[in-house]
């Protein structure tokens, strides 16, 4: 997507999660494709779920240290993950750093989602706003769009495979007594 978006002359920002059981940061494959993500022109910054912490502001200020750490990039703007109502109305930077749900960037600027696999408010090439060459605010889960399957449940079940497949290889990898069992797990 984000070879196409350069292609288009679009730049976006693409925001990553440090904690989540899809992918994970500091493997050498997820690093080496945001790098790649950033290295095409694009921004890359802080995708932060506050329902983790207790202080939410303080959690996103390690997260925020961690990203800096990791990628060698400032933070200037997060997304949050999942955001409550609380977050969704809260039109004022976290611990200094701006967010998506603020109206500057949700409710000024045309607002599009592909949540559950399917655009919500319309495909964004199809709006007025992208016709005028204004900016969008794009929500994209990668798996409706890199995973091959007929419909949501079978793209879901083929992630769901490669998940399996990947976990079932790195347990033969580094665990010999799993190497016996691996063709029968």
């Amino acid at each position: 997507m984000a070879a196409k978006e350069k292609a288009m002359g679009i730049y976006s920002t693409f925001f990553f999660l440090l904690r989540s059981p899809m992918y994970n940061v500091l493997q050498p494959q997820d690093y080496e494709n945001i790098m790649l993500i950033r290295e095409m022109g694009h921004v890359i910054s802080l995708h932060f779920d506050p329902s983790l912490y207790t202080d939410f502001e303080q959690g996103l200020r390690t997260e925020v240290e961690i990203f800096r750490s990791i990628f060698k990039t400032d933070v200037h703007i997060i997304s949050l993950h999942r955001p409550s109502s609380f977050f969704q109305q809260h039109d004022v930077p976290i611990a200094g750093i701006e967010h998506t749900y603020q109206s500057r960037y949700f409710r000024e600027v045309k607002y599009i989602s592909d949540s559950t696999g399917v655009w919500r408010y319309g495909h964004p090439f199809e709006t007025p706003e992208f016709a005028e060459g204004k900016s969008l605010h794009l929500l994209i889960h990668p798996i409706w769009w890199m995973v091959e399957g007929q419909n949501n449940i079978d793209k879901l079940r083929g992630y769901y495979r490669q998940r399996v497949d990947g976990l079932k290889a790195n347990f033969a990898e580094n665990c010999i007594p799993f190497r016996q069992l691996h063709d029968h797990v």
